[in-house]
């Protein structure tokens, strides 16, 4: 039963089975150049704005997460997912290279 599959997932999230490993651990203060944040922020504003329409959808069962997942992830990647991921790397890597 999927309510069932769904609600074990949730106990495992809320008891620290998935995420236990990682509690307690934090990202470091990411300092990005003007140009970094400008380009970052122009990404943000339509994955934001993608993420809280398709939320909102999934959640009021107007559309189906398991059948649009994988377009909704298409989506995000045409939208710069992959060039923001990678201006936040380059961040934590500097930060990492800084502190040795």
């Amino acid at each position: 039963n999927k309510a069932m599959d769904e609600a074990a997932k949730l106990k495992n999230f809320v008891s620290g089975e998935i995420w236990g490993p990682y509690q307690g651990q934090q990202l470091p203060q990411l300092w990005l150049s003007e140009e970094q944040q400008a380009e970052a922020s122009s990404y943000l504003t339509d994955l934001q704005k993608l993420t809280e329409e398709m939320t909102a959808r999934w959640i009021s069962n107007q559309g189906d997460i398991d059948a649009e997942y994988e377009q909704y992830l298409n989506e995000c990647k045409k939208m710069g997912l992959d060039n923001l991921l990678k201006i936040y790397q380059d961040a934590v890597d500097a930060y990492y290279r800084a502190a040795k």
